[in-house]
C-alpha cells in the first residue's frame, strides 16, 4: 500500500545495570548465583537496584 512506511527495527537495549549483571555472570559462572547474590554485589558497587530490576534484566539476558 503506498504511504504505509515500515517500521524501524530497533537497536538492542540495554542498560548500564544489565551489563554490570552480566558481567558478573559471566565472573561467576563456575557457581551457582542467586538474584540475592547479585543485590549483594551490585550494593558493593555503589548501584542501587530494585529485585524486580535484576529479575527483569536476568529475564532479558537469558531471552538474547
Amino acid at each position: 500500500m503506498k504511504g504505509i512506511k515500515k517500521m524501524a527495527e530497533r537497536k538492542p537495549y540495554t542498560t548500564k545495570t544489565r551489563q554490570i549483571i552480566l558481567e558478573y555472570l559471566k565472573s561467576q559462572k563456575a557457581v551457582t548465583v542467586s538474584v540475592a547474590d547479585i543485590e549483594k554485589y551490585l550494593k558493593t558497587e555503589g548501584i542501587k537496584v530494585n529485585t524486580t530490576t535484576v529479575y527483569l534484566s536476568l529475564i532479558h539476558i537469558w531471552r538474547c
